[in-house]
């Protein structure tokens, strides 16, 4: 296992500084808006698709120009990556697809990437999914897609992992569930010596970027944006035959670049020591109903009622104690996911065409 590990072009044996070295991949991990929706534009009322699929819109043309600006944006990043993991919403299917064609890639569909399951995101009678089964997606990918390979079944279907959400889904729920799913991907990618392309919808964007970015509230995300992060993280201890699969992920820094149109605004947390001790005493009460106390007690940004909130709903997405406290804390301390409200509205990515020309920025 060493001998393999070792010989891995983006392993480095490091030293902790503390007696003991292990070796470290350089991971990379670029999350991605899908393109342009077909159903923001007059074509739509036209489309066969308008009525039987109505959350579930393809791309427009410029949406497909788009998508594949934004792969030829990643693979110019000269980054390696070994994997994109997308939505089965069609429109981050295609994006994907396109995504795949210019970089060589397999695709792996994963429902846990999939839209806010609301009535902010979905319209008509909801009841059921809203994507497309495996063997229809396929259908629709194939024509223009004929050479990339998604992830199949041992029926040789389209493989769609992850699980269907109940309607109506909160927002804290939705930011939970991609939250974790990320983390999920970028653990388990780590542990197979890979770096990932996540496609999905730009909630998830806005989230996953305020979780490794605590200073950021993201207030634009455009279609077919993207941000492109590397860390380094440890997978294996010298001498040992056991890869770790379980490194933290938002609490690890990252070096972290967003495309062009992609806009934030950096939000320092005022008196955090202040805000501690106001928040001392209702926090204590939470930590005395949570076995995992010690890991929740540094959220200044929500109160206890919200941090409780986020550990519940992360219990039902299956994390284990230790996952649930420290997503909470790290939700505690991200100023996006505080800033929900805006002048009495939730704060939602919204569908807001991106720019023509963009080039990544830090």
């Amino acid at each position: 296992m060493e001998a393999s590990v070792s010989k891995h072009p983006d392993v480095e044996l490091v030293d902790n500084g503390k007696g003991s070295t292990f070796y470290a991949l350089r991971q990379n991990f670029a999350i991605v808006r899908h393109a342009d929706r077909l159903d923001r534009t007059t074509e739509w009322d036209a489309h066969p698709d308008s009525q039987t699929w109505v959350n579930d819109t393809p791309l427009s043309r410029f949406g497909h120009e788009h998508a594949t600006e934004t792969a030829e944006g990643l693979k110019n990043s000269g980054k390696p990556f070994g994997l994109i993991v997308s939505s089965p919403y069609l429109r981050c299917a295609q994006t994907a697809s396109r995504i795949a064609q210019v970089m060589k890639l397999p695709i792996q569909f994963d429902l846990d990437l999939g839209e806010v399951f609301d009535k902010s995101s979905m319209v008509g009678n909801v009841d059921g999914p809203q994507h497309r089964d495996p063997e229809l997606l396929e259908a629709s990918l194939q024509k223009d897609f004929p050479d990339v390979k998604w992830v199949k079944d041992e029926d040789n279907k389209i493989k769609i992992e992850g699980s269907q959400q109940n309607f109506p889904e909160s927002l804290d729920a939705a930011r939970m569930r991609f939250c974790f799913k990320v983390q999920q991907l970028l653990q388990r990618a780590a542990s197979k010596l890979i770096s990932v392309i996540i496609v999905t919808h730009g909630d998830a964007l806005g989230c996953v970027i305020g979780m490794m970015q605590k200073d950021w509230k993201i207030n634009n995300v455009p279609y077919a944006s993207y941000a492109l992060a590397s860390r380094q993280v440890m997978v294996l201890e010298k001498g040992s035959i056991e890869i770790k699969s379980e490194e933290p992920v938002y609490e690890q820094e990252w070096t972290l670049k967003v495309s062009g149109g992609l806009k934030y605004e950096e939000v320092h947390a005022f008196s955090k020591k202040r805000k501690h001790a106001l928040h001392a005493q209702d926090i204590r009460k939470m930590n005395a109903r949570h076995s995992n106390a010690s890991e929740i007690d540094t959220a200044y940004l929500l109160d206890d009622e919200k941090v409780e909130n986020y550990t519940n709903i992360l219990n039902e997405l299956g994390a284990s104690s230790i996952e649930c406290g420290r997503l909470a804390k790290q939700a505690g301390q991200s100023q996006h996911l505080a800033n929900m409200q805006t002048k009495g509205r939730e704060h939602r990515i919204l569908d807001t065409p991106r720019l023509l020309k963009r080039n990544a920025s830090t």
